[in-house]
Parts: C-alpha cells; sequence; structure tokens
C-alpha cells in the first residue's frame, strides 16, 4: 500500500507547498482547504496520516480531529498551529492529535515526524 497523507489547511499556498513538499518525498498527498472536504476525502480514500491547521473557517482543526476519530479511531493526525494557546493543544492531545507543530516550522522537522509515524 502506498503512504497517503492528506493535507487540511485554509491557507492555499501553505496547503499547496506541503502538498508538493510530500510528493518530493515519496508519498501520494492530497490537499484541501476546509474540514468538511476532510472529512469527505477521509471515508471515500484510505490515507497512512493526516496533516492539519488548527483554525481554520467552518470546522476548526479540533472538531476535524473528533470527526476524523469517529471514522478512523487508528488514523494519525499531526496539527500545525501558529496560535499557541495551551488550552487548545492540550484539548488536540486529548483528543488524539499524535503531535502538535507551532508555524512556524521547518520542513525537515515535519519530514521526521512523519518518517516517525509512518
Amino acid at each position: 500500500m502506498s503512504k497517503r497523507i492528506l493535507i487540511v489547511e485554509d491557507d492555499i499556498f501553505t496547503g499547496e507547498s506541503l502538498k508538493v513538499f510530500f510528493q518530493e518525498k515519496g508519498f501520494e498527498a492530497d490537499f484541501v482547504n476546509n474540514g468538511q472536504t476532510a472529512v469527505d476525502y477521509i471515508i471515500k480514500f484510505s490515507y497512512s496520516l493526516v496533516v492539519t491547521d488548527l483554525m481554520m473557517p467552518v470546522m476548526d482543526g479540533l472538531y476535524l480531529l473528533n470527526r476524523i476519530k469517529d471514522i478512523s479511531k487508528n488514523l494519525p493526525v499531526i496539527i500545525i498551529t501558529a496560535y499557541d494557546n495551551l488550552e487548545n493543544i492540550l484539548t488536540a492531545y486529548q483528543f488524539g492529535a499524535v503531535e502538535i507543530l507551532n508555524k512556524p516550522f521547518e520542513l525537515s522537522e515535519l519530514a521526521e515526524l512523519v518518517d516517525e509515524i509512518i
């Protein structure tokens, strides 16, 4: 089975950049810009990992994380965020996030983390 990553990010530039980065690393990568579309993709496709932004319109990353765990309990989720809010970070871990990266982060740091998880 190929390793497939779903990127959920409301900033189009960041999302597309992460998609290209993961493709260059040999992963299949899909990018969506909102949580509802992410849920649809997770139901339709099989993923090895989800990388999602925390603060997004329509459906934030915490709600999305909850939905992901309802659909696929063992699907690992990394949350990326520019908001260093301790309450959100603790909640994300309680909801099942495997890691939280604060923006800006080094792509090498994300790559190492993904390699450890997958």
